[in-house]
């Protein structure tokens, strides 16, 4: 992406694109496959959607929309979540990461499934302009946000969340994690993937510093008066 100007010579993705850039890659997404596709889930990469319902993605999606024909999206909420996190990708058990789930007791913003053919355009959360009148918020299920680890508790501090033992584990089936933790089996036992796993780093080092900078992209009020703080208590 190229700018004629630019105030410094840094790039400030937030302050130059709008969210930096996922509306627009999320309606670029949709009509690439606005013929192609019965359904498109815009989630983030750590969202995870337990079917609770119906065993299937598909068939719990079918179902929603039986309830609503005229629908253009169904909005899943969401939940903040914490996990014990392993260190290497030998130790990792999908099952273990389950079972450590700690959620917020807040439902925050979701997130969304269109119907391709319904829609021309979209946002992050939703489609602004159809929200109110085609969209059916899915009782029952909700988006697990996979937030932070354990260790992690200068997020909790700084994002001001206070975590207690998951409900929302409880409504997962025990043979789905299996199946799950059966394919990550065999993936880990790849010879390629056993060369890159050696490489890959055991810390989080950006973690914390990315998780500040969102922060005060998102809040650059709070930021300022607890600037204007610290500057009278010296």
């Amino acid at each position: 992406m190229k700018f004629d100007k630019s105030e410094t010579p840094y790039f400030e993705p937030n302050a130059n694109t709008e969210e930096r850039n996922r509306a627009g890659a999320y309606t670029d997404c949709l009509l690439q496959y606005k013929e192609a596709a019965k359904y498109i889930a815009f989630f983030d990469l750590d969202d995870i959607l337990f079917p609770v319902k119906h065993s299937t993605y598909l068939s719990e999606f079918n179902a929603e929309w039986k309830l609503q024909p005229n629908a253009s999206a169904v909005y899943y909420m969401r939940k903040e979540h914490e996990f014990a996190k392993t260190e290497y990708l030998s130790e990792f058990s999908f099952n273990d990461i389950v079972s450590s789930l700690k959620s917020s007791n807040t439902l925050k913003p979701g997130k969304f499934v269109l119907r391709p053919g319904q829609n021309n355009f979209t946002w992050i959360h939703a489609n602004l302009e159809e929200q109110s009148v085609k969209s059916q918020i899915v009782g029952g299920a909700i988006i697990i946000h996979i937030v932070q680890k354990f260790d992690e508790n200068s997020q909790s501090k700084t994002w001001k969340i206070d975590f207690v033992e998951s409900k929302e584990k409880k409504k997962i089936r025990q043979k789905d994690l299996k199946i799950i933790d059966s394919d990550i089996s065999k993936i880990r036992e790849s010879e390629i993937i056993k060369k890159i796993a050696q490489d890959l780093p055991s810390t989080d080092y950006f973690v914390s510093i990315v998780s500040q900078c969102y922060y005060d992209a998102l809040h650059p009020k709070k930021r300022k008066r607890s600037r204007k703080r610290r500057v009278v208590r010296i």
